[in-house]
């Protein structure tokens, strides 16, 4: 069974009736490490999670 909150992923999307397009990016692995890295204040880093 995979771990699917440790998944960093990204889906590209276009509408093909619209000049829209555009890509959903979801960083869980990444976006730990580089928490983990460097001295980024709590308050800071959960801002930026969201």
């Amino acid at each position: 069974m995979t771990d699917t909150t440790t998944t960093d992923t990204l889906q590209k999307f276009l509408f093909d009736a619209a000049p829209v397009r555009g890509e959903l990016v979801r960083m869980e692995a990444t976006w730990r490490e580089v928490l983990n890295r460097h001295a980024i204040p709590r308050r800071c880093g959960a801002c930026w999670a969201r």
